[in-house]
């Protein structure tokens, strides 16, 4: 597949992420206006436990579609039935439970939400697995309008039931939107009516079983500091730790990952090209880190203006989580890129070790602390996690590239910038007012960032990596200026 092909999906899939990141924010900030921490704290408790299902029943059927050389029918319209047959019946039974899970968390209020998410849920069930057709085909345009279509309406309903009714069930009658409007568009951009096909269940089973205990593991891991946030402070104080947790990985969920996305189709072509494969891996991790850098520098410098105008002065006093979750995106960008290989190799159990191992460190150390806070339990779920990953990744990459040198160098480069240059930008400029302090402030970091990147790519220019990027941009550039004429 043609690399231009490659960067205009992921460009693509980059803008959609984008846009929804930016209606995101928006209508965050309006609901932040007209809901209380608790109505929010309500309706994530309701989720923890709604996602807790959502990850053990998880089989990887898109990963596992995604990740075959070929696929027909029988694959696809197994992944379907093998979808049906392991979460209806659970979230049925979590329906008829909720009573005794809102007891137990004594929080009575949450069992009509818990219901209502379910029966929506077993709505996503029916969503047609045969757009991944389309994704193998590097055909994201349909999916792209199909994303912001969904995103658009549900932020509209949402903040007008929030305006109605000013409780937490504006956020459940939108997440309802979210679950009709993607399923249905789903068979409006792709005619494909999938059916009942038992014949290839067992075939993804085998590739599923790391992928479940992953999903497991990796739920009580990403979990874990919520959980504890709420047990130690309580619903108002989880409901803003989770907001700024959010907020804080938007970029990472609406513009890493839907731009790296179509890469695992790149590297399956390239799977037995090992050199073609590195340098591609290289180019990746480089361009996702000099775009990524400058987001997370922004989020962690100006921590306190970001909140501010986003959420409101009442959230200001939880800041710091906000700045200490974003630094996780550094680690994000080669995590993207490089845990594609699992797939590409079928090495999975990967997935499976890092999450337990990681959940482990992060047990032991919580175990450790005493008196813990919420400041404590986002650093210790930042830091143990990055650590984790950066041995995994490392390993992955020997394994399967050979030595890293040049991806331990391309990796550096943006990290420069925030290590050395970015300290003395800070506060440059001093505005009395928060949102032009950070709007002055961010776009001068930005400019000099620009700048900076640019020298580096002079310096670069002669190197194979270097040469590889600039063909590509130049060619991808050339492409865009002839449709322009």
């Amino acid at each position: 597949m043609a690399a231009s092909k490659l960067l205009k999906s992921s460009s693509l899939m980059g803008l959609q992420g984008l846009i929804e990141r930016v209606a995101g924010l928006l209508s965050t900030l309006i609901l932040a206006r007209i809901l209380m921490p608790e109505d929010f704290g309500i309706v994530v408790m309701s989720f923890l436990i709604i996602l807790f299902f959502q990850e053990v029943t998880d089989m990887g059927e898109n990963s596992y579609l995604e990740s075959r050389e070929k696929i027909d029918n029988a694959d696809i319209n197994g992944a379907f039935t093998l979808n049906l047959m392991i979460k209806v019946p659970i979230y049925v039974t979590v329906c008829f439970l909720s009573p005794f899970i809102a007891k137990l968390f004594e929080s009575p209020e949450i069992v009509s939400v818990i219901i209502l998410l379910c029966l929506f849920d077993i709505l996503n069930c029916f969503k047609n697995p045969a757009l991944v057709l389309m994704t193998r085909e590097y055909k994201y345009e349909r999916i792209f309008y199909l994303g912001l279509t969904t995103k658009f309406t549900s932020i509209l309903v949402t903040v007008s039931f929030a305006v109605l009714l000013k409780n937490h069930w504006a956020l459940v009658i939108g997440h309802a939107t979210t679950s009709v409007i993607s399923v249905v568009g789903s068979y409006v951009i792709f005619k494909y009516l999938p059916r009942l096909d038992r014949s290839r269940i067992r075939k993804q089973l085998n590739f599923s079983i790391w992928i479940l205990c992953q999903k497991l593991v990796g739920y009580f891991r990403n979990q874990l500091d919520t959980f504890l946030t709420g047990i130690i402070v309580g619903k108002a104080a989880l409901g803003a730790y989770n907001n700024m947790k959010f907020i804080s990985q938007l970029p990472s969920f609406s513009i890493l990952y839907p731009m790296t996305e179509p890469l695992v189709h790149t590297f399956r072509e390239f799977k037995h090209a090992k050199e073609a494969l590195k340098i591609r891996v290289d180019t990746a991790v480089f361009i996702t880190l000099a775009c990524m850098t400058p987001i997370a520098t922004v989020f962690y410098l100006y921590s306190y203006e970001i909140v501010f105008v986003i959420l409101g002065k009442n959230w200001t006093e939880y800041q710091e989580i906000f700045a200490i979750s974003s630094l996780i995106l550094f680690i994000r960008c080669p995590q993207s890129i490089v845990m594609n290989l699992v797939y590409v190799y079928d090495d999975v159990k990967y997935l499976f070790y890092i999450d337990l191992i990681s959940l482990i460190v992060a047990v032991i150390c919580y175990l450790s602390i005493e008196d813990l806070t919420y400041v404590d339990i986002a650093i210790v779920s930042v830091f143990s996690h990055t650590i984790v990953l950066l041995v995994f990744i490392f390993h992955l990459y020997i394994k399967h590239l050979g030595s890293p040198t040049r991806f331990v160098i391309v990796s550096s480069i943006p990290l420069l910038f925030f290590f050395i240059v970015s300290p003395f930008i800070k506060d440059l400029i001093i505005v009395n007012n928060s949102f032009f302090h950070l709007v002055v402030n961010g776009l001068l970091l930005c400019m000099v960032y620009a700048i900076f990147m640019m020298l580096v790519m002079v310096l670069c220019k002669r190197t194979e990596l270097g040469n590889y990027i600039l063909t590509i941009l130049v060619k991808n550039f050339k492409s865009v200026a002839a449709k322009l004429n």
